[in-house]
């Protein structure tokens, strides 16, 4: 080999050397930056579960509140009605369709329970009154009953580890 040749060999390395520099440091950037992505993407999806939790919880909460309302005093104020309606009123899309159609139920019973106690106030005695009476006794009785049952129902939508779609 000649001079030239090795010095054209040595030059070209020498060149060269740059190029693969900046391409390891691109692909050390890009690496690092795959890395990061998948880290907050990570927190992203926690971040969505906490937001999903918490906005359950607070239908959990407003059915639970309805719940001890009725069941300590067996009469209920429109205002606790309209309360729950909205705080439930997501449900459909945070719930399946089991806990939205719980929810409705509730909702009709207390609704029901309100007119009864509103309706029986203006009548004084009589076989109407009775039958109020009767509905009232019986739409407690039930708010009684779920109120034990309402965690059990919630339960699989509020655990951290068990997540439902």
């Amino acid at each position: 080999m000649n001079d030239i040749s090795i010095l054209s060999l040595i030059t070209s390395i020498i060149f060269a050397i740059p190029t693969l520099i900046i391409a390891g440091i691109v692909a050390l950037i890009t690496i690092l930056q795959y890395q990061t992505n998948k880290r907050q993407q990570l927190v992203n999806e926690e971040k969505f579960k906490l937001d999903l939790f918490d906005r359950r919880f607070k239908v959990f909460d407003a059915t639970r509140n309805l719940f001890l309302q009725i069941t300590n005093s067996s009469d209920i104020d429109k205002q606790k009605i309209k309360e729950f309606r909205v705080s439930a009123s997501d449900a459909g899309f945070l719930f399946n369709d089991e806990i939205s159609k719980y929810l409705e139920e509730i909702l009709k019973k207390a609704n029901i329970l309100n007119f009864a106690a509103s309706e029986s106030k203006a009548i004084n005695a009589g076989s109407r009154l009775d039958k109020l009476y009767k509905i009232q006794d019986d739409i407690t009785e039930w708010f009684d009953v779920q109120s034990k049952e309402v965690k059990k129902v919630f339960s699989p939508y509020l655990q951290f580890k068990i997540w439902k779609d």
